[in-house]
C-alpha cells in the first residue's frame, strides 16, 4: 500500500518529507461553459489521476479541498524529492493529454524536517506553508519546486535540467525554479522580487560551482598511477549505521 511507512515512523520524531499541493486552475469558471455532468467528468478524471499517479510513487493525501490537495511523501526508504517532482510532472503529462481539453493545473513542491504527526492534516510547519504559498505564484501548466528540492533533485542531472530559475517570492523570500523552462515568461512579476533586489541568479551560479567542486572524490599523492583516479561523491559515501547494544 502507498501508506505503509507511515506505520513504520514514531509519532512526533523528525522527519524529512516532500509536499506537492496541487490545485485545478480556474474550476469554478467551468460550471459558465460547460454542462454540469462534464464538469463534474472532468474532476473526477483530475482527482483519479493526481491519486493513481501520487500514490503510486508512495504519496500520501491530506484529502481533497474544493479542487485542491496536498500529498506527503516520507518513506526514509526512498528518495522522496526525486518521487515528489517525477510524480508531479507525470500528472501534469496525463491531465494535458488524458482527455479532449487539458485540465490546467498548479503544482507546488518544498521539502524539509517536521515533527511527524501520523495524521498528517495536523503538522504545522514553516515548510508545509512555503508549499502552499509557493502554488499562488505557480503559473498554470507548471510546476514550481522550493531551494531545498532543488538542491535534493541535483544529484540527478536529468532531472535537475528539467528546471530553470525562476526568481524569489516576494512573501517567503524563497529561491524558487520552474517546469517547463519556458513557463518561466507566465510568471507574475508581481509576486516575485525585482530583479534589481533578488540575488537568486547568483546563488544559483554558486550552487553550481559548489557542486561542480564537491561532486568527485580525487585520489592525489599516489605513486606510479598513471592518471589521477576520481570518482562520484556518492558512489564512495557509505552512511554511518548505529547498533544499539543493551548489556545485562
Amino acid at each position: 500500500m502507498h501508506d505503509d511507512w507511515l506505520e513504520k515512523i514514531p509519532e512526533n520524531s523528525k522527519l524529512y518529507m516532500a509536499f506537492v499541493c496541487i490545485d485545478y486552475v480556474g474550476s469554478t469558471a467551468l460550471y459558465t461553459v460547460l454542462e454540469q455532468s462534464e464538469v463534474k467528468n472532468r474532476f473526477n478524471f483530475y482527482r483519479e489521476t493526481a491519486d493513481r499517479i501520487f500514490h503510486s510513487y508512495e504519496g500520501v493525501e491530506k484529502g481533497w479541498s474544493g479542487e485542491g490537495n496536498v500529498y506527503f511523501f516520507g518513506n526514509p526508504e526512498r528518495n522522496i524529492d526525486e518521487d515528489a517532482v517525477k510524480s508531479s510532472i507525470n500528472v501534469l503529462r496525463e491531465l494535458k493529454t488524458g482527455i479532449d481539453k487539458e485540465i490546467p493545473v498548479r503544482i507546488s513542491i518544498n521539502s524539509g524536517y517536521v515533527d511527524f504527526k501520523k495524521t498528517l492534516g495536523v503538522m504545522d510547519s514553516m515548510e508545509i506553508s512555503f508549499c502552499g504559498h509557493l502554488n499562488s505564484a505557480c503559473p498554470k501548466n507548471s510546476i514550481i519546486i522550493g531551494e531545498n528540492t532543488y538542491i535534493a533533485i541535483s544529484q540527478t542531472q536529468e532531472l535537475k535540467d528539467k528546471f530553470t530559475l525562476l526568481g524569489t517570492t516576494k512573501k517567503d523570500n524563497v529561491v524558487t525554479f520552474i517546469y517547463p523552462c519556458e513557463n518561466k515568461l507566465e510568471k507574475d512579476a508581481e509576486l516575485f522580487l525585482r530583479p534589481e533586489d533578488d540575488n537568486s541568479a547568483v546563488y544559483k551560479t554558486y550552487l553550481d560551482s559548489l557542486e561542480g567542486q564537491c561532486r568527485t572524490l580525487a585520489f592525489t599523492g599516489i605513486r606510479k598511477a598513471r592518471k589521477i583516479f576520481s570518482m562520484e561523491l556518492t558512489e564512495a559515501f557509505s552512511p554511518l549505521k548505529l547498533k544499539r547494544i543493551v548489556s545485562s
